[in-house]
């Protein structure tokens, strides 16, 4: 039902608090704007982890040989592994700068699966060492931080042998630099997802190294490698793991199925867990401020409302 005059007091009624209703309008736009912005900001960051470890193709447990023949038979038995998506060996090569404050970790697979396929690095400046190039190396954000290296800078370097790592693994006196010297150049910096954790331990600082890394550096010795893995989502790993202990135990290890290194170590103990923990927090955090701002939105509408009642 049509009300008789009802046009010309709402436009009384607004040219007499034109100004108010405006203030009000700002007001409402901007906390809701605050509302939809945390919640947002919180869906972003509940799943920034995940998108993360999607972008760079994140492995989800690696499984450490005991020597480097036993690597390429844990590489196979892996890719034949249904709930496998994705495996590479991750070989790696201790290196130190003769001018800097610490060692690196130089990690490189000779099949160029490592850093490309699997556990690739989200480059920030520069870009990935080429395949062919056994001197060019993307050093993380953490290593280019505390050694102050910057893309185009070189690295000179000494390394360790086959025969000094056999020296230091049966505990003997230090053998020196017996591996050939290195003189490296920093193509990129790149963000990788180990670094999520937020701690830093012994090989923190490390660079990636291209397919041709050890091919290019006769005599350069490296440690037994590590099997990355990325299953497929919602498999099971029970039968991965039941292969990689038969495996470990039939090198004719005398320590027990694992040999000397643990079985496995998953994504979730090395730096998931955290990472998600942090990112929980900011969310919580969010919620809790768009839940503040609406419940100040609705305090002052009330008081306006309770005001014109009065």
């Amino acid at each position: 039902m049509r009300i008789p005059g009802a046009g010309i007091i709402i436009r009384a009624e607004f040219t007499r608090r034109w100004v108010s209703l405006t203030l009000v309008g700002l007001l409402v736009a901007v906390i809701t704007c605050a509302i939809a912005g945390s919640l947002v900001g919180a869906h972003r960051s509940a799943t920034a982890v995940d998108r993360f470890r999607s972008r760079v193709a994140a492995s989800d447990i690696e499984y450490q040989a005991n020597t480097t023949a036993d690597g390429q038979p844990m590489l196979d038995a892996a890719k034949a592994n249904a709930a496998v998506e994705r495996a590479s060996l991750r070989h790696s090569a201790n290196i130190w700068p003769t001018s800097g404050p610490a060692d690196l970790v130089v990690m490189s697979d000779p099949e160029g699966g490592f850093g490309v396929t699997i556990e690739r690095a989200f480059v920030l400046t520069g870009r990935m060492p080429a395949a062919d190039a056994p001197d060019e190396i993307l050093l993380n954000e953490l290593a280019a931080q505390i050694t102050g290296l910057k893309v185009g800078d070189r690295v000179e370097a000494n390394s360790w042998s086959a025969s000094d790592l056999d020296s230091l693994s049966t505990g003997a006196a230090f053998p020196g630099f017996n591996g050939p010297h290195l003189d490296l150049l920093v193509v990129g910096i790149g963000r990788t997802a180990f670094e999520l954790s937020g701690t830093i331990r012994r090989a923190s600082p490390y660079a990636i190294g291209s397919a041709a890394f050890l091919s290019g550096h006769p005599g350069l010795g490296s440690w037994p490698p590590a099997l990355m893995v990325r299953l497929r989502p919602g498999a099971p790993i029970t039968a991965l793991d039941a292969t990689m202990t038969a495996l470990q135990s039939q090198a004719g290890s005398t320590d027990g199925p694992g040999g000397f290194h643990a079985a496995a170590a998953t994504a979730a103990d090395q730096y998931l867990d955290a990472a998600r923990t942090a990112t929980h927090s900011l969310v919580i955090g969010l919620l809790l401020f768009a839940a503040a701002a609406a419940a100040a939105l609705c305090a002052r509408m009330r008081a306006r409302e309770l005001a014109r009642m009065m």
